[in-house]
């Protein structure tokens, strides 16, 4: 059983830096095992900051 929420879980993936986009994190979610992927993050405002905080993750520091 996971430790943290769906949604916990995904916002941690996106700020990791290793995720370009909802499509890996959605992935990532299913192979550990979380169901209901598709419906958690069907929220605009959800996929919005998912997308914003893998982007950010991505750049590099100044």
């Amino acid at each position: 059983m996971p430790n943290e929420t769906l949604i916990e879980r995904a916002f941690t993936l996106a700020k990791s830096g290793k995720y370009q986009g909802l499509s890996d994190i959605r992935r990532r979610l299913g192979q550990e095992g979380y169901t209901g992927v598709s419906a958690a993050l069907f929220g605009k405002a959800t996929k919005t900051t998912l997308q914003r905080l893998c982007r950010e993750a991505r750049q590099p520091a100044t």
